[in-house]
């Protein structure tokens, strides 16, 4: 119930803060919901409660040129709102890629604007620069932004996966080093290491009984043999987009792989499992990391995981799932 309250006033602080009907004559002191001397929009800082929102609407009007196709145009995004004690907002900090919603806006037929502002199909083309998705990893131009925090992140994955002392790790400043992942408190390089990657990314403060994936019941080697038996091929990780350059690095991720192995008792189902996230890179002079933040839906990829139809106790020894004693058990929609 604590949650449910918690969530409603989350939202009813964002909505009353006035994203929307904000006019150009507004000031924060007209806010009641905001804290007007340590109110600001940044992409970093000490997180509060996380969350993830949609926003959304109908393209029924022109933009910058591109005539409407009626077509809904939305973006998905997660945040974190730090409040004082009268749940008055202090620090919000969204992320999100704004090709998303670029991309549903550019979509349609650009226009000459005529004084009655009805499309001139004559000199109307067709120009959006964005792909609505991604199937294969991608490739970025060698020494581009892109391309240098995607492999930065790949050595720290490999390193905290193979190597057994911070000390030993080249790409990560040992004295600073903190994980953030959905605003929950940080944890240190030690820590992360201790633990391992997975169980640092998955970690959850739901009661036990709606942990999905139980990360303090997990070693380091436990959660690793997971996921390789039910990822085979490998769990890619690569950038989508790079919002920000150093030292302040924030980007758009995605995490997939096919589920071709049993995981936690579900049957393999073959498909491609895959969530997408937001992170921020805190990088010292050496391009090292010091702080790193991620924020994304675990559901997103434990919905394609107990997917699969749960394994009974009379599977046979190689393996195989016996069908005619295999339930179907996914608790998340896709």
């Amino acid at each position: 119930m604590a949650k449910r309250i918690a969530r409603r006033r989350s939202a009813k602080c964002y909505k009353d803060m006035g994203y929307g009907n904000r006019t150009q004559d507004s000031r924060t002191g007209h806010f009641k919901t905001i804290n007007p001397d340590t109110f600001k929009l940044i992409v970093n800082g000490p997180p509060v409660i996380s969350f993830k929102f949609r926003q959304w609407g109908f393209f029924e009007g022109p933009f910058k040129g591109h005539a409407p196709d009626g077509e809904k145009v939305e973006f998905y995004g997660s945040g974190v709102l730090n409040v004082d004690e009268s749940m008055r907002a202090e620090d919000v900090e969204i992320y999100y890629d704004p090709a998303e919603l670029i991309g549903g806006l550019l979509i349609s037929p650009s226009q000459s604007e005529p004084e009655d502002n009805t499309v001139n199909t004559a000199t109307a083309t067709h120009g959006c620069p964005f792909s609505k998705e991604k199937h294969g990893l991608q490739e970025w131009p060698k020494g581009s932004l892109e391309e240098v925090v995607q492999n930065a992140i790949k050595s720290w994955e490999m390193e905290l996966s193979h190597k057994t002392r911070l000390q030993d790790f080249k790409t990560i400043n040992p004295d600073k080093f903190k994980l953030i992942v959905n605003g929950r408190e940080g944890l240190s390089g030690e820590e992360t290491l201790r633990i391992g990657s997975y169980n640092a990314l998955l970690k959850s403060s739901l009661p036990k009984e709606f942990q999905y994936y139980k990360a303090d019941e997990e070693t380091f080697e436990s959660s690793h043999d997971a996921f390789r038996s039910a990822l085979p091929r490998g769990f890619a990780w690569e950038v989508l987009s790079v919002y920000s350059g150093p030292p302040v690095i924030s980007f758009k991720f995605r995490h997939w792989g096919f589920f071709e192995g049993p995981f936690k008792g579900h049957a393999p189902t073959d498909e491609k499992v895959e969530f997408y996230g937001f992170g921020v890179l805190k990088v010292d002079e050496s391009l090292r990391a010091e702080d790193v933040e991620v924020y994304y839906d675990p559901a997103e990829l434990f919905g394609g995981l107990l997917k699969g139809a749960l394994i009974s106790p009379c599977q046979s020894e190689d393996n195989t799932v016996n069908t005619a004693t295999a339930t179907r058990g996914c608790p998340f929609s896709k």
